[in-house]
């Protein structure tokens, strides 16, 4: 994905959308060094965390209260060297996403995840596919004036498991057609 690129993840609910994003979080940072901006709509900072902990260290999660020195340097192993990487949570709407990536993006973020398309709010916008179409533009707009890479999470509808081979087409992304469309690249 090259910058100035706006790209879509889709996948089914629970499908591991954000645990996608998450690892190539840290890889983006740790292996390129790249600053990132991580804008959740649908996690808290506190949940983000404890995955992140998760992917960092190999200690069971229902030993992490007696393991805390093992957690801390596990963390601190993986993290060392890696560019920083700002969560964004408690946002819902557009344009209070536009204006923190922007604060971000000002700040020397390069790469800017987004959880997820059908969760962001758009004032004025009744209709779910107005609202991604909203979405969408805004952040392509973004990614290309600000020549950053800015990757959306995107939910598919059911119907993909009705699918004889479940290969999903851009028309199967939930209320964003237009989101396939505006998209550089798509992953499903």
């Amino acid at each position: 994905i090259t910058f100035g690129s706006f790209a879509v993840v889709g996948a089914l609910s629970s499908h591991g959308k954000t645990a996608f994003a998450l690892q190539a979080n840290h890889w983006v940072t740790g292996i390129h060094k790249l600053p990132v901006a991580f804008v959740s709509v649908e996690m808290s900072a506190d949940e983000l965390a404890e995955r992140t902990i998760a992917y960092a260290s190999s200690a069971p999660k229902e030993n992490w209260h007696q393991l805390l020195e093992k957690l801390e340097y596990d963390t601190k192993l993986h993290f060392t060297d890696a560019a920083p990487s700002v969560v964004i949570d408690g946002l819902h709407s557009l344009p209070e996403i536009e204006a923190a990536l922007i604060a971000e993006f000002d700040r020397g973020a390069r790469v800017a995840f987004v959880d997820y398309a059908q969760l962001i709010a758009v004032p004025g916008s009744e209709d779910p596919n107005n609202a991604t179409r909203r979405v969408s533009a805004a952040l392509k707009r973004l990614a290309k004036e600000r020549e950053v890479i800015i990757i959306l999470l995107a939910q598919l509808n059911k119907r993909v498991e009705s699918y004889p081979n479940l290969t999903p087409r851009l028309t199967d992304i939930d209320h964003g057609t237009k989101l396939g469309h505006d998209a550089d690249v798509v992953i499903f």
